[in-house]
């Protein structure tokens, strides 16, 4: 939206035009803006994997860095002869999925833990729910901002919330609050589609960002997506979207965890299996919380 705002005034946009609104740029507005900067998450190389989903599920990120803080620096770097931390090496990008994929190799050698991954997601304290299925069992959603108008959100559906595909891009931003995606349903709450944050990346790959974000609807940005989505995936006919998989409520903990724990796959969507009406929602943060919980 900041990208959007920022470039609304501008024609014949140039890649050196956009090169020139850096990160950086981003961030000095920010400060202007009196906007605190959240410091860098990262975990080192000999941390546990409990600590790495520890810190991954209490800064609410999904990635995090794996530095190697050792006196050796990288070429064009710098050795501090005061403190040799100054100067931490990039060793990987890790993320929650990895960490999971670990988890169910090693669990599936221990029959102690069976009984509790035989169990349905739907008997679970984990994911957001409809009302009807005991509503948000994870945590409290935070509130939506003061004056979103939440008339394009679909009702029957609370607490998960979840938008028509005529819903613009703006209002979309508006109440991806404190979540990271929105189920695309239609009247019925039939799944459609899923809107997460990370299509934000590549709404602006595809120059997206030069339209009015009030004048998309998420039905055209997600249209726009579909031939990259599309090639994401192995069969177009299954349930993986390449960005989120579908579950249903007696599908057993092992079940969601092996889903979980494929590329890219951050969050179930839990339908109904016969009217594919959405029930809930599992993310990979919920799953993470529910087993460090009962570690």
């Amino acid at each position: 939206r900041r990208l959007t705002a920022a470039l609304s005034d501008r024609e014949d946009l140039t890649d050196d035009d956009l090169d020139e609104y850096s990160i950086q740029v981003i961030r000095e507005e920010y400060e202007k803006e009196g906007i605190k900067m959240k410091p860098l998450i990262s975990v080192r190389p000999e941390d546990s994997l409990y600590h790495v989903a520890l810190t991954m599920t209490e800064a609410g990120v999904h990635n995090v860095p794996v530095l190697s803080h050792s006196s050796v620096c990288p070429a064009g770097g710098s050795v501090s002869t005061s403190n040799t931390t100054d100067c931490p090496q990039l060793l990987h990008m890790t993320n929650l999925a990895e960490v999971l994929a670990c988890l169910n190799r090693h669990f599936r050698g221990i029959p102690s833990a069976l009984p509790l991954f035989s169990q349905p997601i739907g008997a679970l304290p984990i994911g957001t729910w409809t009302e009807r299925y005991g509503g948000s069992r994870s945590k409290p959603i935070p509130p939506l901002p003061a004056g979103i108008d939440e008339q394009y959100l679909v009702k029957e559906l609370y607490p998960i919330r979840a938008v028509t595909p005529s819903a613009s891009i703006e209002q979309v931003f508006d109440v991806l609050h404190g979540i990271s995606a929105l189920p695309i349903v239609n009247e019925h709450g039939v799944l459609m589609d899923l809107y997460a944050r990370g299509d934000v990346i590549r709404l602006a790959a595809n120059s997206a960002y030069r339209a009015s974000i009030s004048e998309m609807s998420v039905a055209q940005a997600l249209g726009a997506l579909r031939p990259t989505a599309l090639n994401e995936q192995n069969d177009p006919s299954s349930t993986h979207y390449g960005r989120f998989s579908t579950c249903v409520r007696g599908d057993t903990l092992r079940t969601a965890l092996e889903m979980l724990s494929l590329p890219n796959i951050r969050r179930l969507i839990v339908v109904d299996p016969v009217t594919k009406v959405v029930e809930g929602v599992v993310s990979l943060s919920d799953v993470f919380s529910f087993l460090i919980e009962n570690a």
